[in-house]
């Protein structure tokens, strides 16, 4: 997966002094999903399946991303 394909989620630093820090909006887009599910009363049985879930729909929304326009 591409830099571009998954930037970061909060961007600082400058891309041409070294990149950036901070996380990318791939692992933003998972943490959201993980906290809303959680947020509604979710049960997991273990943290592995989680993961993959969580992970999956970040690559989903990254994917349908690429179709929409934006800056």
């Amino acid at each position: 997966m591409s830099a571009q394909e998954n930037p970061p989620a909060f961007p600082m630093g400058n891309p041409e002094q070294g990149g950036y820090d901070g996380m990318t909006l791939r692992d933003w887009f998972a943490g959201q999903w993980v906290a809303g599910c959680l947020a509604s009363g979710a049960v997991f049985e273990g943290p592995d399946g989680v993961a993959e879930e969580a992970y999956g729909i970040a690559d989903a929304m990254l994917a349908a991303r690429k179709d929409q326009p934006h800056d």
